[in-house]
């Protein structure tokens, strides 16, 4: 949330910036006083937006359990929630580097697979008794199938359970929505 907080500072000095640039000018322009506050206070917010369009949008999901905070602890409903679509976003980034491997038994690819996916089951793993976290369980199960695929073709076979790793990732898109 550090950046967020920059991004804001940045937009409240181009605000001001702007506004006080502009009244300047205006004021050496000679004109009116309603010109130079009404045309600062435009300016301003047209510069306020410039920074603001690097402002992360309220829907942005972070990119993992870390960056969202929710590491070693229990969750509420919002943040099972939250976990949740972090999981489901994930599990769709590995999707298809995940079938490639299966299809090409890419060992290497396979185990760089499961760094991505340890962290995610271990913090899924620490809410056995948690509620909030049983009802997106089917995003749990994406994540469990997909390590049990990465565990297969890691031992140089082939991942067995696709089709239940694709519908209970389905099942976690749906819950996420």
């Amino acid at each position: 949330m550090q950046g967020v907080n920059m991004i804001e500072d940045l937009m409240l000095a181009a605000f001001f910036g702007g506004w006080i640039g502009w009244a300047i000018a205006a004021r050496r322009q000679g004109w009116s006083l309603i010109i130079q506050i009404g045309g600062g206070l435009l300016v301003g917010a047209a510069f306020m937006l410039i920074p603001g369009a690097f402002r992360p949008w309220p829907n942005s999901v972070p990119a993992s359990l870390e960056a969202a905070g929710l590491v070693g602890r229990p969750w509420n409903e919002a943040e099972a929630r939250l976990a949740a679509r972090i999981t489901a976003q994930a599990l769709e980034q590995m999707e298809a580097e995940l079938k490639h491997a299966d299809r090409t038994g890419d060992h290497a690819l396979a185990l760089a697979l499961m760094d991505d996916l340890r962290t995610n089951l271990i913090e899924w793993n620490d809410q056995p008794e948690n509620g909030a976290a049983a009802a997106y369980r089917a995003c749990h199960l994406a994540a469990a199938h997909a390590a049990g695929c990465v565990v297969d073709i890691a031992r140089g076979g082939y991942c067995t359970s696709v089709p239940r790793f694709e519908a209970t990732l389905s099942d976690c898109r749906q819950l996420t929505e």
